[in-house]
């Protein structure tokens, strides 16, 4: 009985384990071009290839820098956006307009996190479309409260 227990207890906690390793999102675009800067911008003059860390086919990428309402998301595509998540930052990845890939990335309202990677536009736009022809991205290290972030302008 004793061993059954045990054995019970350590099968568990392995499928905890994987159950934690599979929630998270290997496939992240933000994390691919934060590993990117980190491995390979070391120089003021870096810049990333979008499509380079893309594993799919896409002609338009929507960056919604600061949290947007379902309205505002859904209006800039031009349909709707099931996978919204409230207080997030979405990247969605258009492809003959059907979503091909999108994120939800966790911030902050007042000020970037860690390792946050922000693209810049105006701030009068509450997002920005991106075509493949602008994929490359000249890459910009900023500072702020002690936090490191990125900004990625157009090449």
């Amino acid at each position: 009985m004793y061993n059954n227990v045990k054995i019970y207890k350590s099968t568990s906690l392995i499928l905890v384990i994987v159950f934690f390793i599979s929630c998270v999102n290997t496939n992240s675009i933000e994390k691919k071009i934060r590993e990117k800067i980190e491995k390979d911008c070391q120089n003021e003059d870096c810049y990333i290839p979008i499509t380079e860390l893309t594993f799919f086919t896409w002609d338009k990428m929507f960056v919604f820098n600061y949290p947007s309402s379902p309205d505002d998301i859904d209006q800039a595509l031009g349909m709707h956006y099931p996978h919204y998540v409230e207080f997030t930052r979405s990247i969605i990845f258009l492809n003959n307009n059907q979503i091909v890939h999108y994120e939800n990335n966790d911030t902050k309202v007042e000020a970037p996190t860690e390792g946050e990677v922000l693209f810049d536009y105006p701030d009068s736009l509450n997002y920005q479309v991106y075509i493949p022809g602008q994929k490359i991205f000249k890459v910009k290290r900023k500072k702020s409260k002690n936090i490191s972030y990125y900004l990625l302008s157009v090449k």
